[in-house]
């Protein structure tokens, strides 16, 4: 019976001594550092099995041995029910064994990049923003974005998408396509305007283009959003009584926007010069905010038809019912110009 007693006893032993070996070898490996690059980019597809996964990893030198790696990956998910989150992930060399887990897990380390696209910009801003934070090239995301395909889709009625991106910050995996980054700047402001804007088109007299149109000037005219409704009262007054616009934002958008509009600009033969034609241009000039959406849609209620900058540093506007107000505006506003040139001085 002593025999049994020690035998047992030193199989106890010899299993107690081979879990702590194996405690300590897991751990040890869990705390390595397999990635020996400043940044590793390694893409799981969709629908992978878990050894299918774990060999795309260790192809990159990652969660090595396989076969331990296998059996904790398969025991951990198990006991707290995850599976591994296809997508692109980014690890880095700061990163041990345990944390690259956790990563594939729970999705924390997936490559993706945040891109802000400010409101008022334009469609060649666009494309700009978005080589640089995801390397599409230029020309290709102008090309797939007015092409017939993305505009019969989104029933865009002009000959450019122009005005149809929402502004805002998104955020997209490091591959992204052209088609897939399109698509999700094109129906968020679809989502925007079926949920707050369509209901109030019944109000008006202009189409969704024709608002965006407006809106998009709006938007360049006046920076303070509180101000915007008013400036709507303007342009809708104006088409009212089949004024010029006069709007400055057109000439800008056919000079290209830095550049400083001369008088010979107002004279340009260009359906987008509101000096020369009536009514609003073919289409927008900008990708408006919401805020200025709103304001074309809901314009402020006044006899206000002309409208100048104040020129005191307070980006707002001084308007006027009548041209000779609107003189007497305008020099108010030189005289506040030259005023902050001298104190800047």
């Amino acid at each position: 019976m002593s025999k049994i007693i020690k035998v047992i006893a030193v199989l106890v032993l010899i299993s107690a001594i081979t879990t702590a070996f194996f405690y300590l070898y897991i751990s040890s490996r869990l705390s390595d550092f397999d990635v020996k690059k400043d940044k590793l980019i390694i893409t799981i597809p969709q629908g992978n099995s878990m050894s299918s996964c774990l060999d795309i990893l260790n192809k990159e030198g990652v969660l090595q041995p396989s076969w331990l790696f296998d059996i904790y990956l398969r025991i951990y998910s198990t006991l707290d029910n995850r599976n591994i989150i296809a997508g692109t992930y980014k690890f880095t060399s700061q990163m041990d064994n345990n944390e690259i887990i956790q990563s594939i897990l729970t999705g924390k380390n997936l490559y993706t990049v945040k891109v802000t696209y400010p409101e008022g910009i334009t469609l060649k801003n666009f494309a700009e923003i978005t080589w640089k934070k995801l390397g599409i090239p230029q020309d290709t995301f102008l090309e797939y974005v007015n092409s017939p395909e993305v505009l019969q889709k989104f029933k865009i009625q002009g000959k450019t998408a122009e005005g149809y991106l929402m502004p805002n910050t998104f955020t997209f995996f490091c591959d992204a396509d052209v088609k897939t980054v399109v698509k999700r700047l094109l129906s968020e402001q679809e989502r925007l305007w079926e949920r707050k804007f369509e209901p109030l088109m019944k109000h008006s007299k202009l189409s969704k283009h024709q608002i965006l149109t407006l809106a998009s000037i709006i938007e360049a005219e006046s920076p303070v959003a509180k101000e915007r409704a008013r400036v709507s009262g303007v342009y809708h007054n104006r088409l009212e009584k089949k004024m010029l616009l006069q709007a400055d934002p057109t000439i800008a958008y056919i000079v290209g926007g830095n550049k400083k509009i001369k008088y010979s600009d107002l004279k340009l033969r260009n359906p987008y010069n509101t000096y020369l034609f009536a009514g609003l241009p073919p289409g927008p000039i900008n990708s408006p905010s919401e805020s200025s959406i709103e304001a074309a849609l809901k314009p402020e209620q006044h006899n206000y038809l002309f409208f100048v900058a104040k020129g005191d540093g307070s980006m707002l506007h001084s308007f006027a019912t009548n041209f000779r107000e609107h003189q007497r505006n305008i020099a108010s506003y030189r005289k506040n110009r030259k005023l902050n040139s001298s104190n800047s001085k």
